[in-house]
């Protein structure tokens, strides 16, 4: 997210950082909250009382409380261009007005409003505000911001745009309106380069009233953005103007100075920047913090890029770096205050190891030396897997402190508040030490997050609060029992070392308990999530190259529902086991985990109440499927019914329905389509099952509900003899479907027909309306399986019904879809969509299992769509639904 902060805030920046496995508990319980609510968002910002405001995906700003209330919602905006009577029917006008089509950025003013930034209808780049209470005062101004905006102290705005003048070179464009109003073009190394790109990322308020700009630039002429920002012709940029948009210096930050050690440069280090996507100010008053993609020491070329943090002075001059994450995506960053008023950065970038979701990590922002393993050093780490792929777009803080993520799916994703962590006392426990080198690192487990100091004879250190040190060669070659000794607040604890014992041929130590597992209390039927493996350690890690610790862990006296899940192929490094699972029985609960290595083993124990009395979720009675939606025909309103719930999230698709969010069961029906009414397909979808109800509110509302379709009955299957597929029942008129089989053994079947539905214990279907009338449809593959055998049934729908199509002659243009390029061989689908002109399109991409990877919706269409369905490393066959508020049409797409 790109922010606006007119203040740097004070405050104490103690923490206690580790290098290697071992973290201290007050470290360590410093955890990403879960997920507190999601709604649909182009754009999010934080209002001055601290709501969150998000833009959907018609161009709406809606404000939300913190609990995920909507507040208030504005209905379409009105643009700058007066275009009433220029247009000879359905003028996409508000007032006269364009209407406005997409908002790509929000900034907050300190008396409520909202300042947004976006297109109207026709494409020109606009800027309004909305005011506290949700109304747009007046029309549009003309000029946009695509890559950021910010809003002044004294109630101006800043524009952050990319200008090409020419097809060789890029510039930047930096516009302020208000009190003082300007525009420049700047560019590096001047502001009429011959050949070269320089691109503005973000762009932030500084101290003395002048702003920093960041980016990249490159020679090439060519821009490399978002997934190829880790172009090797990039390097990163950055860019002080004063207050009228002069250029007071820029630099490249193309090579930073790295710390070296004996070994080697510092791990972590970085040398060169190679786009800087985001900034705010240093968590120590001094300077930027600046995040994005650089480039690591190596002697292989090229070097590897990573996501990394770098901090600058007042005028620029490299302060401390180092890299964050291993996955080279587009970050951004945002000051963070835990529980206990300590301070962090949290840094966002995106997880490329199960598609693409959003990343969360917490980074230390303690005063150390350059060499010291707790330079920004990494306190916890999380990735929000979500339904489909989505890349982070931002990240911010609402008011109560919780963290706000946007993703390039339209999810706006607000965080649970941090609740305190348990303080436990502190303990000093054995440190990690290397044989050969003599290097040893100080591990303490609990304590208040106050400095630690260590009392260490025959070690040497730095300073007394460093917890790494070499041991003295004498006391390495007669090795002896030391004592170590950590003070905190005048509470001193000790610990024994044997050095002869740790370095014996046979001397492998048992794992160890870095801190106890908190207590914890559960609502019964409460999902369960906790990461036990992360409260061991094993200190024979990293002393041999070819060591594995092989790790076992097991937990005995669970309540009922629960069990340890682990990442097997981690579990030779890491004790990658989280204990998950639903609490189902009320009861005081005392477990004991257990975990061992190649060194032996260790366990601890934790308490786990399950109150409350709440009831379990209603088992379904029957297979998911929709019902008759409830509807009023006077408003418009209408309320989604389904049956067979498991009690899981569902997502729904009804175009033609206005609704805040994907999940939300209820909404109201457009007013044009209200006009106008035609029967509207509604899809939802849980737990990989999928449902649609076709709805003629028409003839609903006329006192004539359609008598939904009851094909006959076919007679019950015999069960003893093998199962197989018989001729299906059809009905060519309405589309009615229901698979028929005979034989098996008695159990549930599933049913599966590419085109007509994924897998799914429902036998009633409908084939959709372009396959109903289509002389071309090709046969299906009718599938059904019932425990572990799988039957299939080659029914053609052309000869069922004589190629009959429907005699009812369509109003307007016929949705047609055309696949560009089939078998896909990129990284998406394109499709090309016409038919649909001025309507609400949405597509969905379904694997051959019946499982939503996809969605995305197009808000008013044209005359002629072409669209990208991204289906980044999938191969098979999929299939893709596009769906308008009068027909569906469903392709088939195979990637290899």
């Amino acid at each position: 997210m790109k922010k606006n902060y007119l203040s740097v805030a004070k405050g104490v920046w103690l923490a206690l950082f580790g290098m290697g496995l071992l973290i201290g508990l007050s470290v360590r319980a410093q955890s990403i909250p879960d997920a507190q609510w999601a709604r649909i968002g182009t754009a999010v910002a934080i209002s001055s009382d601290g709501n969150v405001v998000v833009s959907d995906e018609m161009a709406h700003v809606v404000k939300y409380d913190l609990q995920g209330n909507q507040v208030w919602r504005t209905g379409p905006l009105p643009g700058a261009s007066y275009i009433a009577g220029k247009i000879p029917t359905n003028c996409p006008c508000v007032g006269g007005y364009a209407v406005v089509t997409n908002i790509d950025q929000l900034a907050p003013l300190p008396n409520g409003s909202i300042v947004l930034a976006g297109q109207e209808w026709g494409g020109a780049g606009i800027h309004n505000t909305i005011n506290a209470s949700g109304a747009a005062p007046g029309t549009s101004q003309y000029g946009g911001a695509k890559e950021d905006m910010i809003n002044t102290p004294d109630g101006g705005t800043v524009f952050l745009n990319t200008l090409s003048p020419s097809t060789t070179k890029t510039v930047v464009s930096v516009q302020r309106t208000g009190a003082s109003s300007w525009s420049w073009a700047i560019a590096y190394p001047t502001a009429n380069p011959d050949q070269s790109v320089t691109k503005g990322e973000a762009v932030l308020n500084t101290p003395d009233g002048g702003f920093l700009v960041v980016g990249y630039h490159n020679t090439t002429g060519t821009v490399q953005d978002l997934n190829n920002s880790t172009s090797l012709d990039n390097t990163g940029w950055i860019a002080k103007l004063d207050g009228q948009g002069n250029v007071v210096w820029q630099k490249l930050l193309g090579a930073l100075p790295i710390t070296n050690t004996s070994n080697g440069p510092v791990g972590n280090s970085v040398v060169r920047m190679l786009t800087i996507n985001d900034v705010i100010p240093a968590a120590d008053g001094n300077g930027y913090a600046l995040v994005g993609t650089a480039l690591t020491p190596s002697a292989h070329v090229p070097a590897a890029a990573v996501t990394a943090l770098v901090e600058v002075d007042w005028d620029g001059n490299f302060k401390r770096a180092r890299s964050v994450n291993p996955q080279p995506t587009e970050a951004f960053i945002t000051p963070y205050t835990d529980p206990n008023g300590l301070n962090y950065y949290v840094v966002g970038n995106t997880s490329r190891t199960n598609g693409a979701d959003p990343h969360v990590i917490k980074v230390s922002t303690a005063n150390v030396g350059l060499s010291d393993p707790g330079l920004f050093a990494v306190i916890n780490e999380r990735t929000f897997d979500g339904p489909s792929d989505g890349f982070l777009k931002g990240i911010t803080r609402a008011g109560d402190g919780s963290l706000v993520l946007i993703s390039s799916n339209l999810q706006v994703i607000k965080l649970k508040v941090e609740t305190p962590p348990t303080v436990y006392p502190l303990q000093m426990i054995s440190p990690s030490y290397n044989c050969p080198t003599g290097q040893i690192m100080f591990n303490v487990s609990g304590g208040d997050g106050s400095a630690v100091t260590f009392i260490s004879p025959g070690i040497q250190r730095n300073s007394p609060t460093d917890r790494f040190g070499v041991v003295e060669p004498g006391l390495r070659n007669d090795p002896k029992v030391i004592t170590i000794t950590a003070i905190q607040k005048g509470v001193s604890v000790s610990v024994d070392f044997d050095l002869k014992a740790a370095c014996s041929p046979t001397g492998l130590l048992p794992p160890r308990v870095t801190q106890n597992i908190p207590d914890r209390t559960f609502g019964i039927y409460e999902s369960v999530y906790i990461p036990v493996g992360t409260y061991f350690s094993d200190p024979n890690f990293g002393i041999n190259a070819n060591y594995r610790s092989n790790w076992n862990i097991s937990a005995s006296g669970l309540p009922p529902g629960m069990g340890l899940s682990a990442k097997i192929s981690e579990l030779p490094f890491t004790p990658a086991v989280v204990l998950v699972g639903t609490a189902t029985t009320i009861g005081v609960y005392d477990v004991r985990i257990s975990a061992s290595t190649t060194g032996g083993s260790a366990s601890t124990t934790f308490r786990i109440t399950v109150s409350t009395t709440t009831q379990p979720p209603t088992p379904p009675s029957g297979s998911f499927a929709l019902t008759q939606p409830t509807y009023n025909c006077q408003t418009g309103a209408i309320t989604f019914n389904v049956s067979g719930s498991d009690g899981s999230p569902i997502t729904y698709m009804a175009p033609g329905i206005s609704r805040a969010s994907v999940t939300d069961n209820f909404g109201t029906i457009e007013a044009g389509l209200r006009g106008d009414p035609k029967p509207i397909t509604i899809t939802a979808m849980q737990s990989g099952k999928t449902a649609t109800y076709t709805f003629d509110f028409g003839a609903y509302c006329s006192g004539n509900p359609p008598t939904p379709p009851n094909p006959p009955t076919p007679p019950t299957p015999p069960t003893g003899s093998s199962l197989s597929l018989l001729a299906p029942t059809y009905d060519c008129a309405t589309g009615a479907f229901r698979f028929n089989t005979s034989g098996g053994d008695g159990t549930s079947i599933e049913y599966f027909a590419p085109g007509i539905t994924g897998w799914t214990t429902n036998p009633n279907q409908f084939v959709d309306k372009d396959s109903r009338t289509a002389n071309d449809v090709a046969p299906f593959n009718l599938m059904a399986r019932q425990s572990g055998v799988t039957v299939s049934y080659v029914w053609n729908l052309k000869s069922v019904c004589n190629r009959a199509r429907e005699g009812v002659s369509e109003i307007g243009p016929k949705l047609q879809v055309r696949v560009l390029g089939n078998p896909v061989t990129g990284s998406a689908a394109e499709l090309e969509i016409s038919g649909a002109e001025g309507q609400p399109v949405q597509l969905m991409l379904v694997s051959q299992q019946g499982t939503v990877l996809h969605q995305q919706r197009i808000g008013q269409a044209g005359a002629q769509e072409q669209v990208q369905v991204p289906l980044n490393n999938l191969n098979g066959l999929f299939l893709i639904r596009i769906q308008t508020a009068r027909e569906q049409q469903t392709v088939r797409v195979i990637k290899r």
